[in-house]
């Protein structure tokens, strides 16, 4: 690849002299972990960058290359974990206030589906729907949406109703009909299937597009959403069962102020856990959505460097998404002390 299509043995001996791969791998591998090091010893002790050699594709740095897409990802996962943890604590906090009822039951439903949709296959079909077929207009179905009010809020509230798993059947034969059933004209989404953070305007130039953000964020929000509604509620109902909840309720605290300052922030131990390895996965796993959606990251750039064997480029972004993953499990382990006073660290 270096050397192009019509090389001689001259310039391929060249090649491994300059990259070192006439030594042997012992060596290699040593001069390796040399210039990955922060230390070097080359002349005396020196704080240095890690070196993560040059791009086979381009011959520019690893670290510029990374440095200009990094950026992009960290948004896109950002804003992604940041939608999935404010929507997911709010929602599974008032999944578990309303427990047994039917609000509860809806988002339970709700987040199970989000989390059985692989992010390839949702990120297609949201780029398909929200920016080609609804761009311009959709039909809003206002009766399906009306039965799904009625059968999940109020048809549990009727004590006479038919019960049973033939009710159930004849809903579903009844909601599908009804998306036949014409609906209300709405103004389309605007959005278009694919974009960047920033495009290139003929006359303004290099232009900030927060546009594009909007069904990336979506598409990679969904699952984490999904999961974290769950382990609220979970972790919730788990926390208000204890002994210190009881202790606090005889002390004739009102319920809101027991949920909000007693409950809450202990049960966002699993929360903040889970949150972390989704946004560490987030910038290491959006390969698929960044693709999709054409969104210049680094799992765009990973992507095309696997395409074009470009190795050191590949290298360069795993050991940055392994250094990531590393500190944001320390940053969580000093959270949990801030969140929950019973695994604060004896000072004694």
């Amino acid at each position: 690849m270096l050397g192009g299509q019509f090389t001689d043995e001259a310039t391929l001996t060249s090649i491994r002299a300059k990259y070192g791969l006439d030594k042997s791998l012992s060596e290699q591998y040593l001069n390796y972990l040399e210039r990955l090091s922060p230390i070097g010893f080359s002349e005396g002790l020196e704080i240095k960058a890690p070196d993560l050699g040059l791009s086979y594709r381009s011959g520019r740095p690893v670290w510029d290359i990374l440095a200009e897409t990094i950026p992009n990802s960290f948004i896109l996962a950002l804003f992604s974990i940041g939608l999935a943890m404010i929507l997911g604590v709010l929602l599974g906090a008032f999944a578990a206030f309303k427990k047994g009822e039917g609000w509860d039951k809806f988002i339970i439903a709700i987040s199970a589906l989000g989390m059985a949709g692989p992010s390839f296959f949702v990120g297609m079909l949201i780029s398909w729907l929200f920016g080609f077929k609804w761009s311009e207009s959709f039909s809003l179905p206002i009766v399906p949406i009306l039965l799904l009010v009625l059968y999940v809020f109020i048809y549990p509230k009727l004590k006479r109703a038919p019960r049973g798993k033939w009710v159930n059947v004849v809903f579903l034969g009844i909601l599908a009909a009804s998306f036949w059933l014409p609906g209300i004209e709405m103004g389309g989404t605007g959005l278009d299937m694919t974009g960047s953070l920033y495009e290139i305007d003929p006359f303004k130039g290099r232009v900030l597009n927060l546009k594009s953000l909007i069904l990336p964020t979506l598409t990679l929000g969904i699952r984490p959403l999904s999961v974290i509604v769950q382990l609220t509620r979970n972790s919730l109902l788990d926390v208000l069962s204890s002994d210190y909840i009881r202790t606090a309720k005889a002390k004739g605290l009102s319920d809101t102020k027991i949920f909000i300052h007693h409950a809450l922030a202990p049960a966002l131990n699993p929360v903040i856990t889970a949150a972390s390895g989704w946004f560490a996965g987030m910038l290491a796993g959006a390969v698929f959505v960044e693709f999709i959606f054409g969104w210049r990251g680094l799992g765009l750039e990973l992507f095309e460097a696997l395409q074009n064997e470009d190795q050191p480029v590949v290298m360069g972004a795993v050991l940055f998404f392994a250094a990531v993953f590393v500190i944001i499990n320390i940053l969580v382990d000093i959270s949990y002390a801030y969140l929950d006073p019973r695994i604060r660290l004896n000072k004694s």
